[in-house]
């Protein structure tokens, strides 16, 4: 059975930048990226200031996916997931500081699938406040 090589969890701080690159493990008698690429679903988009899927831009399926993205009503306030599709998926921790207005660290899941081999994984996201604020007199 195919399964995903992928982190344990995604633990940044607010503004950080980290790539997650999944690797299928045990599918067509070989282990390595699977020629379709990835889907990612962030269940909380809010968590990340940016949530990109890179090495497969010009494939229909991703252009679809950017155009339908793009055109996504903003609800304020409301946690609303996004996907997009890659090799690897290029995050950075937001920095919108009422998000942390009740919490230092927001938490989110990370879905990715396989688009050949249909394995999935699911991530823990953690992003933690580290801004620091200064009052002056």
């Amino acid at each position: 059975m195919p399964t995903l090589s992928v982190p344990t969890d995604i633990d940044i701080n607010n503004g950080v930048a980290d790539t997650i690159t999944p690797q299928t493990v045990n599918y067509l008698n070989s282990n390595g990226p699977e020629n379709s690429g990835y889907q990612f679903t962030i269940s909380d988009v809010r968590v990340f200031g940016s949530f990109v899927g890179s090495g497969l831009e010009t494939t229909d399926a991703a252009i679809a996916l950017t155009n339908s993205n793009s055109q996504a009503v903003i609800t304020n306030g409301t946690a609303t997931s996004q996907t997009v599709i890659g090799y690897s998926c290029n995050v950075v921790g937001t920095n919108v500081p009422t998000l942390f207005a009740s919490a230092p660290t927001l938490y989110a899941t990370l879905t990715v699938i396989g688009l050949d081999s249909g394995a999935r994984a699911q991530i823990p996201v953690f992003i933690t406040n580290k801004s620091t604020v200064t009052k002056t007199t």
